[in-house]
């Protein structure tokens, strides 16, 4: 018979490592164990691209526990290499698999959280062409800079041109390939401002980087268990590596089999305690459905910072008499291509107004710096706010890195539900070189007066 009450944490990367660290820090007298199927856990997957390019010059150092390092520091037991085929909710049990050996074995729970995470949608079944990689974990980088390291590489084709896809092709780029993307969507970045997506194509020009939209049917020429070209139509494109960037979908299928509620988009189901329908079972990162803060509909969001802070609430919870409840989110994401940074939060334009919102834009570009700075360059900002209530809506930004503070500040206003008209109210700073003299985000709100 147990006396200690067991935590088990089913994935160990940002959403898993997070909850079973809380979990053991918050119920110190648990026994918390963490099962990932992969050889890492703790891992920084959002900076892969910058290990290809070689701007982070040891991948290692994305590694940022051991299951050694994590047991000494953080007192949880790891098992990385290990599958859990499936979950008995009526007695509380796994069986798992140890892959080295394929032995099986039942582990017991009292509480389990589920951060399973996502997968990529894949373009081949096993067994892959030996040119084709997936970008999405520490393996999948090792096999990637193995393969460039071992062979002569001249063509990267890119499938895929939402965040991931456009920072792989610069990544490569860098690396002194020749790049080429494709994307089956009518444009890139298809969930962000029209303003936005031309000036990304533009930027795709400017570094020689070819971009081919509305590739809705392709086909694979192949030889030998490696892949020559794709054909579009009647357009051959030869490659000597491909990478598939064509996104993610929530990695559901242990929870489904065993019974748990799925949305609309196919991730779990979680109530404000990040609850499953079980409420013995917990789940975070992503694999969930989370709350829109504007439109307070179901989204699956797939974004680092978010799964930390809710595998730090679900671990917490699921220890804890008193809960804590999961706010609604606020959409926020930045990414750098070459010397340009964008940035977003909150709806497009195009959202708001399928959402049924009386949405209006107003638009600028101004320097970031005073134009006598050596540095200064043009910053673009589009807010898009509610008629009615001149709530902000949304935010898009291209520019310097002045764009990551200026989205945080919008995010701030959104989840606050203040007017776009307090901006002109603010009193930015100002000193040449750091700031423009005119701030952009109090010329917009002007605008909008």
């Amino acid at each position: 018979m147990r006396h200690r009450k067991s935590i088990v944490v089913v994935g160990g990367n940002a959403a898993g490592a997070a909850a079973a660290a809380k979990a053991k820090r918050t119920s110190p007298e648990s026994d918390v164990w963490l099962i990932e199927k992969g050889n890492y856990i703790s891992t920084g997957t959002c900076e892969i691209p910058y290990a290809i390019s070689g701007e982070i010059s040891d991948y290692k150092k994305l590694i940022f526990y051991t299951p050694e390092s994590f047991l000494n520091e953080k007192k949880v037991n790891v098992r990385t290499g290990h599958i859990v085929n499936s979950i008995d909710r009526k007695n509380k049990s796994l069986q798992v698999k140890d892959i080295a050996d394929s032995r099986t074995f039942n582990v017991e729970y009292d509480k389990l959280i589920l951060a399973t995470g996502s997968v990529v949608n894949p373009l081949f079944e096993e067994p892959q062409p030996i040119n084709y990689f997936e970008i999405k974990t520490i393996t999948d980088l090792e096999k990637t800079l193995s393969y460039l390291e071992k062979n002569h590489i001249g063509t990267a084709i890119i499938f895929g041109a939402g965040y991931v896809g456009l920072e792989v092709a610069e990544a490569f780029t860098k690396r002194g390939l020749k790049v080429k993307v494709i994307e089956r969507s009518p444009a890139l970045l298809n969930d962000s401002e029209p303003e936005i997506r031309s000036a990304v194509e533009n930027d795709l020009k400017l570094h020689d980087i070819d971009f081919y939209s509305s590739a809705t049917n392709y086909q694979f020429r192949t030889n030998s268990g490696r892949i020559g070209a794709v054909v579009i139509g009647s357009l051959v494109l030869e490659g000597d590596l491909f990478i598939n960037c064509t996104g993610f979908k929530p990695n559901t299928a242990l929870a489904v089999a065993a019974g748990l509620k799925t949305g609309n988009s196919g991730a779990i189901i979680v109530n404000n305690y990040l609850q499953t329908s079980d409420p013995d079972i917990y789940a975070a990162g992503d694999c969930i459905e989370v709350t829109d803060f504007i439109t307070n509909n179901k989204v699956n969001l797939h974004l680092a910072s978010l799964a930390h802070d809710q595998g730090h609430l679900a671990g917490f919870n699921s220890v804890s008499i008193q809960k804590s409840v999961y706010k609604k989110v606020v959409k926020s994401i930045s990414f750098r291509l070459f010397n340009c940074f964008y940035s977003h939060c909150g709806l497009t334009e195009e959202e708001a107004l399928a959402d049924g919102f009386p949405a209006t834009p107003v638009t600028e570009v101004l320097p970031n710096l005073v134009k006598v700075m050596p540095e200064s360059s043009t910053t673009f900002a589009k807010i898009v706010y509610d008629r009615s209530s001149k709530q902000i809506l949304g935010a898009s930004f291209r520019g310097g890195k002045e764009v990551s503070g200026y989205c945080d500040l919008i995010s701030f206003l959104i989840r606050n539900r203040l007017p776009v008209t307090k901006l002109s109210e603010t009193d930015f700073n100002y000193t040449p070189a750091l700031s423009p003299f005119r701030n952009i985000l109090s010329v917009l709100s002007r605008k909008v007066k």
